[in-house]
């Protein structure tokens, strides 16, 4: 199995396009969610005041999230290939499509983890920086539904109606929170790119 975050991006990139199982959408969810992590960590190590608290705590849980993304976009090529296997040998059970689910719903979680010190960090940031803040946020946003749709597509071939609904909701809480913090962000970069903040 090729391990594409010790690779090159050209590498991954050639891999991503050609008409191969993986990568597919849920490792390039991953990737994305990736980049908006790392550029919140660089905004934050730029901006934040390093001697505070707050700083501290924001700086070491974006790069856990980060760390976690960029294990997930080999990991998620790993299941999937798994359930391609199950499929091709018509052994596919609920287990393989829920292993499936389960990469890309983490990266919805951690998605809105790093949206949320987004959202926390956004106030104390260098004002020089904030269009990187936006970015991060715009980039977390899509890699979410990226996920999210990966999820989505493996939810309705898992029988246990048990387990459907139990991701169905915590999508679906995830889903408003994301879209609160999305747009309070929003708000705050356009005051602050109109001289209002």
């Amino acid at each position: 199995m090729k391990k594409y975050v010790n690779g090159s991006i050209k590498r991954y990139l050639e891999d991503l396009s050609a008409r191969k199982v993986a990568p597919g959408g849920g490792s390039a969810a991953a990737l994305a969610a990736s980049l908006g992590a790392g550029l919140n960590l660089m905004v934050i190590n730029y901006t934040i005041f390093k001697n505070s608290s707050m700083a501290r705590k924001l700086k070491v849980g974006q790069k856990n999230s980060l760390k976690k993304l960029t294990r997930f976009v080999d990991e998620d090529c790993e299941v999937f290939k798994r359930l391609m296997k199950a499929l091709s040998r018509g052994k596919a059970a609920d287990d393989d499509f829920i292993s499936a689910a389960s990469v890309p719903l983490k990266i919805c979680h951690e998605c809105l983890k790093s949206l949320r010190i987004t959202y926390t960090a956004t106030p104390l940031l260098n004002k020089n920086l904030i269009t990187d803040v936006e970015c991060a946020a715009l980039v977390l946003f899509a890699a979410f539904y990226a996920a999210k749709l990966n999820v989505t597509i493996n939810l309705k071939f898992i029988k246990d109606r048990a387990v459907r609904r139990k991701i169905n909701v915590e999508l679906e809480k995830m889903d408003k929170e994301i879209i609160t913090r999305n747009e309070k962000i929003s708000r705050t970069v356009e005051l602050v790119m109109r001289g209002k903040k």
